[in-house]
């Protein structure tokens, strides 16, 4: 579907409240050039920051330089190590609207509010970085936005449990291009190719309910 013919009652009725993902292409029309998000940039604008990266299912601490650097390195190992939840006010120093100066309307999706206050996250990293099989913390659905590079999507409904036993929902995530998550759906992300993605998270009306993903 098309960002731009995506209005919030749209998006509501027809996905939402169905818990049914979509994609919406050119999501990004009004941010301008996405060029301008490319390693370069990063690397610009945040020479000496301190990520934390994760890997074998554990968070370090290491220079950002060094990680963009290394990425030939990284995508070489079994379990490439990820740049994930890097938080946008964090990268921004409190100035998103500058840098991303309109969020679609439907993106603003529901009135409740993510526990950290900040529901938006940016995810850096090479070919072979993945975010394996599980549902999102709360239980909140979201939107993963496409910025550089392209994802391989694997999403699993709620209904199918185990979800293991089931082919999943393929999808190919590309620049520009925005994901919608339900609440509840098993989602596996890997990059195809050196990545920068943004996610906005949200609540549902029932995040009390857990799903076991297993």
């Amino acid at each position: 579907v098309e960002a731009s013919e995506l209005t919030y009652n749209l998006f509501e009725s027809q996905y939402l409240t169905q818990n049914k993902p979509v994609v919406a292409d050119n999501i990004f029309s009004s941010f301008g050039d996405l060029e301008i998000y490319n390693l370069d940039w990063w690397l610009t604008k945040y020479p000496n920051a301190q990520v934390d990266v994760s890997r074998l299912g554990k968070q370090c601490q290491m220079g950002f330089h060094d990680y963009i650097h290394q990425f030939q390195y990284w995508a070489s190992l079994n379990d490439v190590p990820y740049l994930s939840d890097w938080k946008i006010d964090t990268v921004f120093e409190g100035q998103t609207g500058k840098y991303l100066p309109h969020i679609p309307n439907f993106l603003v999706d529901w009135p409740n509010i993510y526990p950290d206050e900040n529901p938006g996250y940016f995810f850096i990293g090479p070919e072979g970085t993945v975010s394996k099989a599980h549902t999102d913390a709360h239980n909140s659905h979201g939107w993963l936005l496409q910025i550089q590079g392209q994802k391989l999507c694997k999403l699993w409904p709620s209904s199918l449990i185990p979800y293991k036993d089931y082919e999943p929902m393929l999808l190919h995530l590309k620049p520009g291009q925005g994901l919608f998550i339900p609440p509840f759906w098993v989602h596996e992300i890997t990059a195809l190719s050196v990545s920068v993605s943004v996610q906005w998270r949200y609540l549902c009306n029932h995040c009390d309910e857990e799903v076991d993903a297993e």
